[in-house]
């Protein structure tokens, strides 16, 4: 009975001691499970925030969003990454992840800072006010009627999927003017059959079809899907952004504007020969001018002279008549009576007498040249009438044609001046149409915020729900509760 006594005695004090080292050994098992935990983030005090900001630290992100299976947007996450060290970063954040080691984080409204030896810094933040660059609808339309992204698991039928791509408007206009989207809808063959996107790239993936939308910069789009689905399921839509930087050969379109050269260079050849050609009509059209003019000055003058000639020839008709009626008179006086009557005068008369018969037949042929040529005067007159006529009607008839070469040559010179603008112009559509796929120089900051200054790559990855049809609920097992570690070790003192 005594040691029974004294074992009883003995009890509460074991039951004390395995008490104890049952707390020990609890307390010294709870430090690996705090060490393993998310580091926590430490806010700091307002007031105690430079009013200058601090200079941020170079980084790199990627922005994370996911959509709805109806392309509406649920949550942006950031993934930033720096070199390590003293880290200075800007954000909007309402929740933060050190995905790199075990630092705390500190965040003071829209500063962060971090201390780290890590030699590749990484943490996620949750955006407060979620958006990206561009806006997304996803459409579904089986047999002809619209239904709702969330009835589509299971369905079977004629299937229309739209895919609408909009620029966000109130979203820095940079990223949307810059960035290529590359969107990507994974099908299984299985469940669907007949698939049609005129304007995607599809590409065995697996025992998948993939197929693979491009979005230029600048640009919204509707991109379209068709199939026959049975008991339709589909992967998420994939969508990645990234500055466009593709290289491309672009072709050389300088031979091609070089051939122009010798159009051009014919063009104004035949200008300056119209020109001159304008030019020489013109001359001769003064020329004829100046001949018209003249031969106008000869019609009057042929007229005037045959006015004179004429007057001459009436003058000269006159003498001879005088002269004949003299030589007449002379000749009817008989040589006695000549003689009787004038004595020593005679011989002198009949002198006279012989001269004026000479004489009246030398003016009679002089008199019927006169004539001849005052006949001869009167169409040489005339002639130089019509002359005269002639070249007025063919000054006039210069006209036109020196109208119709100054027409030419205006022509011309329009087209050569059309032509010469034509390697200018062709140059620039083709520069035109090529700008969506030349790569744009200008940089883009950081979305999160413009405080960070030092961002050498901003990228998205953006993800809708898969549509999947729900598993059915296992049946439940009964499982039997494990005992803990303290019950186990209170076990170990205390019978039950």
């Amino acid at each position: 009975m005594k040691n029974t006594k004294n074992t009883n005695k003995l009890n509460p004090l074991k039951k004390l001691i395995s008490l104890s080292l049952a707390a020990i050994l609890l307390l010294s098992a709870s430090v690996p499970s705090i060490a393993s935990a998310d580091t926590p983030v430490v806010a700091s005090n307002p007031s105690l925030i430079a009013t200058t900001p601090l200079a941020s630290t170079p980084k790199e992100e990627v922005i994370y969003g996911i959509l709805n299976a109806d392309g509406s947007l649920e949550r942006v996450d950031v993934v930033n990454s720096f070199a390590g060290g003293s880290i200075v970063d800007y954000g909007d954040y309402a929740s933060l992840r050190n995905l790199t080691s075990q630092e705390a984080i500190s965040q003071t409204e829209d500063l962060i800072q971090i201390e780290t030896d890590a030699e590749r810094f990484f943490y996620q933040g949750e955006l407060n006010n979620p958006q990206l660059p561009w806006n997304f609808d996803l459409i579904y339309v089986l047999d002809g009627e619209e239904i709702a992204a969330e009835e589509m698991a299971g369905k079977s039928g004629s299937l229309e999927m739209t895919l609408r791509v909009m620029q966000n408007k109130d979203v820095n206009a940079s990223f949307f003017e810059t960035y290529m989207l590359q969107i990507s809808f994974t099908l299984d063959p299985e469940l669907c059959k007949q698939i049609d996107a005129a304007a995607a790239t599809i590409a065995n993936a697996g025992k998948n079809k993939r197929l693979v939308f491009t979005v230029m910069p600048e640009k919204e789009a509707e991109l379209v899907v068709r199939a026959e689905v049975t008991g339709f399921e589909m992967a998420e839509v994939e969508i990645t952004a990234m500055p466009y930087t593709m290289s491309l050969e672009l072709p050389d379109s300088s031979n091609l504007t070089a051939g122009f050269a010798p159009l051009i260079s014919g063009a104004a050849g035949a200008q300056a020969g119209a020109e001159q050609l304008n030019q020489g009509i013109a001359a001769m059209s003064g020329g004829y001018d100046a001949l018209a003019a003249g031969a106008g000055q000869l019609a009057q003058g042929m007229s005037q002279w045959q006015e004179q000639v004429g007057a001459l020839s009436q003058a000269s008709n006159e003498i001879q008549a005088a002269l004949a009626q003299l030589s007449q008179a002379m000749e009817a006086s008989s040589p006695a009576f000549v003689e009787a009557q004038l004595g020593p005068l005679a011989p002198a008369l009949l002198q006279i007498q012989q001269g004026l018969s000479v004489l009246n037949a030398q003016y009679t042929q002089f008199n019927a040249g006169l004539g001849q040529a005052v006949a001869a005067v009167e169409p040489m007159s005339q002639a130089a009438g019509q002359l005269q006529g002639g070249l007025v009607q063919a000054n006039a008839g210069f006209a036109p044609l020196q109208q119709g070469a100054a027409g030419l040559a205006s022509g011309l010179g329009e087209l050569h001046g059309g032509i010469a603008q034509i390697p200018a112009r062709m140059q620039a559509e083709i520069d035109a149409m090529l700008e969506p796929y030349t790569p744009s120089d200008s940089k883009v900051g950081s979305f999160v915020s413009e405080k960070n200054t030092q961002v050498s790559l901003v990228q998205f990855v953006i993800k809708t729900q898969a549509i999947e049809i729900p598993a059915e609920p296992e049946a439940e097992e009964v499982v039997v509760a494990e005992k803990t570690l303290w019950q186990r070790i209170v076990g170990l003192f205390i019978k039950e």
